[in-house]
């Protein structure tokens, strides 16, 4: 299967969960929560008040709802609007906020392949690896090296944030972001 098929095939399970869920009720919190994420970005409230609301449960259903309405805009249009950039960016405040990433991004059962990684860069090495019988690249951060909780805290807020934005780019020379575990970025192994 290509990997247009594969990401339609994840869209497509993605919009039948979109649906199961009250539409309605998902767009008002996502509102409510935009409007507070503007205010806070604009300094006219603290981090700290800024979705104190939001429980994991449902800060995990919004990410999931804002990834499905930012793959559906790229499927449709090309070039960001103001309302893309602020859901992008309410999509990356969620992440660092809660140190997660949308579950509909995360993939089950990847099996790394070897003894040794393939390279490495400055916080992740790079080995080969299969999920569900396709070879793919995994980019591992090396979160064990680091002793300071701090430290390990910005490396997985960093992961995330990239792992947000690789998601979103679509370009021939670019390798799409296929999903992501909880320590490392699968991508097609070229």
């Amino acid at each position: 299967m290509n990997m247009l098929a594969t990401r339609g095939l994840r869209l497509t399970e993605a919009r039948e969960e979109a649906i199961s869920v009250s539409d309605v009720e998902s767009r008002r919190f996502l509102n409510k929560a935009l409007v507070e994420y503007k205010a806070f970005r604009q300094l006219q409230t603290s981090k700290k008040n800024c979705l104190h609301w939001l429980n994991i449960e449902m800060a995990e259903h919004m990410m999931d709802y804002i990834q499905l309405l930012l793959d559906l805009r790229n499927e449709v249009v090309a070039s960001p609007t103001q309302k893309y950039e602020d859901l992008h960016g309410l999509l990356r405040y969620l992440s660092s906020k809660f140190q997660l990433l949308p579950p509909s991004l995360i993939i089950h059962d990847v099996e790394k392949e070897g003894t040794n990684a393939v390279a490495g860069g400055g916080f992740a090495d790079i080995w080969r690896g299969k999920v569900k019988g396709r070879s793919v690249c995994l980019k591992v951060l090396r979160l064990f090296l680091e002793q300071d909780e701090r430290a390990r805290m910005n490396i997985r807020d960093q992961f995330c944030r990239e792992a947000l934005v690789w998601r979103q780019l679509r370009h021939p020379n670019i390798l799409p972001l296929l999903g992501s575990t909880p320590i490392c970025s699968l991508l097609p192994f070229a």
